[in-house]
């Protein structure tokens, strides 16, 4: 009894050890939800969607303060968002599912869609569309509006990360496996690339690196790939969870969110430096 006493006792005097060095690394926000999700820099701040009493909502903050962006229909809820040429598109998820709707034209709208992505060059958006309970990775061009598919049928996509048709990453998973990480990259003349037991990618602005969140010990910890020579590393090593990175567009620093010291997914908003 005395040998599982003294073992318990390190074991839990290590993870709080470990869950404090992660506390070091959340961003100071002056509105504080119950999840705090989907962080992403802006030119002077960090904008990310907050769990509310009155719901998810779209919140910046930046030198001027904070504020709900948009404003929004109090009966939708502010699910995720992308930053891109001047706009910011905001998925609102109603009674009647999800669509993506341009903040600043009520009238862009692209129906039965979530998790906007804006590629490098303004001209594309991708998201997500949900196909006999599996999400499809979609393409459509912001000018013309023709929608592309991007991946197969038999493939159900959690997440994704766009740069351009050329260069991007999703998560996914087949029958009831555990999900991976799919890198097409073109340029590279790299058609498909895997990563096992990882979700939630991040392409870097520089086309570089790649961040992504690992399984292991139960937990989802950041991982970083050179996506020049394949090789990865971990970022961090804490006993809970760092999941949907985004990169600052300095291609060095990480905003991401993390349940360290909080309930199990119910994220604070966190930024930390990952040049190699």
């Amino acid at each position: 009894m005395a040998v599982a006493v003294v073992v318990s006792s390190m074991t839990a005097l290590q993870v709080e050890s470990a869950e404090r060095t992660e506390y070091a690394y959340r961003v100071p926000l002056a509105q504080q939800g119950f999840l705090n999700a989907e962080p992403q820099a802006t030119k002077t701040g960090v904008r990310y969607a907050a769990f509310l009493l009155s719901g998810y909502r779209l919140m910046t903050q930046d030198a001027e303060g904070v504020s709900v962006d948009p404003p929004g229909d109090a009966k939708e809820d502010d699910l995720s968002f992308a930053n891109g040429e001047g706009h910011v598109w905001v998925e609102e998820a109603g009674s009647g599912g999800s669509r993506i709707v341009d903040a600043s034209d009520a009238a862009r709208v692209v129906e039965d869609a979530r998790e906007p992505m804006i590629s490098v060059d303004g001209k594309e958006m991708a998201f997500l569309r949900d196909e006999r309970g599996r999400g499809r990775l979609m393409m459509r061009g912001l000018a013309d509006g023709v929608e592309e598919v991007l991946t197969p049928p038999e493939l159900n996509v959690y997440e994704a990360s766009f740069q351009s048709v050329g260069l991007y990453a999703f998560a996914a998973a087949q029958g009831v496996g555990w999900p991976k990480i799919f890198i097409v990259d073109r340029a590279r003349g790299r058609s498909m690339v895997t990563v096992e037991d990882a979700r939630w990618p991040a392409l870097s602005p520089d086309g570089r690196w790649m961040a992504y969140s690992h399984m292991e010990h139960g937990v989802w910890n950041l991982w970083l790939m050179d996506l020049e020579t394949g090789a990865s590393r971990r970022i961090a090593d804490v006993p809970c969870n760092q999941v949907q990175a985004s990169w600052e567009s300095d291609s060095k620093t990480l905003l991401y969110g993390t349940d360290c010291g909080r309930s199990v997914w119910f994220t604070a908003v966190a930024r930390r430096s990952v040049w190699p």
